[in-house]
């Protein structure tokens, strides 16, 4: 097993797609109090997310933040 196909086998069950009433993206688990790393452009003009995990479970989400600069936004 090459080393690029070990890294995907560990980081993919972290990698979420986000749901919001503007469309869609993705984000990935950032630690074990549930906190989700996305890009601000997913999120933004939205007020409901919905996080699908790599196990088909669906969990609604809060904003946490959000910085325009780095285009970088927190779910929980």
């Amino acid at each position: 097993q090459t080393t690029l196909e070990s890294l995907y086998q560990r980081a993919n069950p972290s990698v979420v797609y986000i749901i919001t009433a503007q469309g869609s993206g993705s984000g990935f688990v950032y630690d074990n109090d549930g906190h989700i790393v996305t890009n601000r452009h997913v999120v933004a003009g939205s007020n409901q997310f919905e996080v699908v995990f790599a196990s088909g479970d669906r969990q609604a989400a809060e904003l946490v933040g959000a910085d325009a600069d780095s285009d970088m936004a927190v779910l929980k």
